[in-house]
């Protein structure tokens, strides 16, 4: 399985998620339609479905685009919180996370792989180590608070993971299956060389923590 990161962050959030049949999961619409093509060898068709974490953006941006190739989008407007949605043999478990707007993550279980991700949330209430989860895509925005009086301080704090939130969360659902940690929608301003390493110590040196980087495959 390989994970193909089309972009990550504010200007764009799209990832497509290779399939051991060939095909792909879409995660996020945010990127330009041209950028979504490269990332499945110009062949749309292999698009299975996607699934949008909310309404901003750089996350739903380009919805149309996907749709207009008969692609079926889904989201919050779509899927109940905690009710399994299936789309032929890939099983999605939606949950809501808390962000400035109605906001979902997704546990997706395909081709025997367990996947969470996870983005544009302040915390997570939910916990997921009884599901063995392998890979986590999960945003980890800000490794320092910004000074509360500027202006982007209620925006990022209130609606985006810091490192100390991305850290608590996989601790508390690491897991002999853990393999993969990516990390996305990270800040331009964030040390993300910082980041990898307290995850890594929190992890352990069994599981490949990562950085999304727009136009590349990581192999899961």
């Amino acid at each position: 399985m390989e994970l193909y990161v089309v972009g990550s962050g504010s200007s764009g959030n799209c990832y497509l998620l290779k399939r051991d049949n060939g095909k792909y999961i879409a995660l996020d619409c945010g990127c330009k339609w041209k950028d979504v093509m490269v990332g499945c060898d110009w062949s749309p068709i292999d698009i299975e479905f996607a699934l949008v974490t909310h309404s901003h953006g750089d996350h739903a941006k380009h919805m149309r685009d996907f749709e207009r190739y008969g692609i079926e989008v889904y989201g919050v407007n779509d899927l109940k919180s905690k009710s399994i949605f299936k789309k032929g043999d890939v099983e999605v478990i939606p949950f809501e996370v808390p962000h400035d707007v109605k906001c979902y993550g997704y546990l997706i279980r395909v081709d025997g792989r367990t996947i969470v991700y996870m983005t544009d949330f302040g915390y997570c209430r939910y916990t997921f180590k009884s599901w063995n989860v392998d890979t986590w895509l999960i945003a980890c925005n800000y490794d320092t608070v910004p000074d509360s009086e500027e202006e982007k301080y209620a925006h990022v704090v209130m609606g985006h993971s810091s490192l100390a939130t991305v850290k608590d969360i996989l601790a508390i659902n690491k897991c002999d299956a853990m393999k993969n940690v990516i990390l996305c929608h990270t800040s331009i301003d964030a040390d993300t060389d910082r980041m990898v390493t307290e995850i890594q110590d929190i992890v352990g040196d069994g599981v490949a923590v990562t950085v999304a980087k727009r136009k590349e495959r990581v192999e899961l």
